[in-house]
C-alpha cells in the first residue's frame, strides 16, 4: 500500500462529483441524491469504509457505463484522486 495513502470520505467525493454531472442526467442525479441522503445517517468514520464506497461505485458503474465524455472523465479523475485542471 502507498505510504502516502489517506482514506477519503465517500460523502466528500460525492460532493465533488455532483457538481460535474449534467442536469440532463436526471436518473443518475436522483440515485446519487438518494445515496447522499443515506450517507447523512452514517457516522463520519464509516464514510471512509467499503460499506459506503461499494454502493457508491455500483451506482456510478451502472449509470455511467461509457466513460468517454468530458464529464465522465472528470468523475473518473476525481475517483482516482487525480489533480483536476
Amino acid at each position: 500500500m502507498d505510504p502516502n495513502y489517506v482514506p477519503r470520505s465517500a460523502a466528500d467525493v460525492l460532493k465533488q462529483i455532483l457538481v460535474i454531472i449534467p442536469e440532463t442526467e436526471t436518473i443518475l442525479l436522483n440515485e446519487l441524491n438518494k445515496y447522499k441522503q443515506d450517507l447523512s445517517y452514517k457516522p463520519p468514520e464509516l464514510l471512509e469504509a467499503s460499506d459506503c464506497w461499494t454502493p457508491f461505485i455500483e451506482i456510478l458503474n451502472y449509470f455511467i457505463p461509457n466513460k468517454d465524455g468530458e464529464w465522465q472523465i472528470k468523475i473518473r479523475d476525481i475517483l482516482e484522486n487525480k489533480k483536476l485542471n
